[in-house]
């Protein structure tokens, strides 16, 4: 009996995650609604994540000292910003497996970048390796 009750455990605990992730992503859904609704002429930035026998990962810490208003369509995800100038903290890293079970990751840390964004349009950032910059470029919708 003690064996079943040790699960019992696991069960409560795996349900009581998926209820925190279920509530998490409403409040950020919710949230980017009222974003939208403030500023129905918000751009979109959308952030890469590649995935391969390399992560590599463009993460935005801020915009203009405040935390992003986060969204996700269609398996991408972004930030939602008011059209103008703004300052972005950014950060790209890259994962790959290492030797004997470890990982190595390499980062930029968080660098500021002075984006202009216009009205309801949507742009992409990634980071080009090669000039040592990250870049932002409109994208159709």
């Amino acid at each position: 009996m003690e064996i079943i009750s040790n699960y019992w455990y696991i069960g409560v605990f795996l349900v009581g995650v998926m209820i925190y992730a279920f509530v998490m992503i409403r409040m950020s859904k919710r949230k980017a609604q009222v974003f939208l609704d403030k500023n129905p002429n918000a751009s979109r930035i959308y952030t890469s994540t590649n995935i391969g026998t390399m992560l590599k990962v463009v993460t935005i810490h801020r915009v203009d000292g405040d935390k992003p208003t986060v969204f996700q369509k269609n398996f991408k995800t972004g930030i939602l910003v008011t059209p103008g100038e703004h300052t972005l903290v950014v950060e790209y890293s890259t994962t790959r497996k290492g030797v004997i079970y470890r990982t190595v990751t390499k980062t930029t840390g968080q660098v500021d970048v002075r984006v202009n964004t216009q009205e309801g349009k949507s742009y992409y950032i990634s980071y080009e390796k090669a000039e040592n910059r990250f870049k932002l470029e409109e994208i159709e919708q």
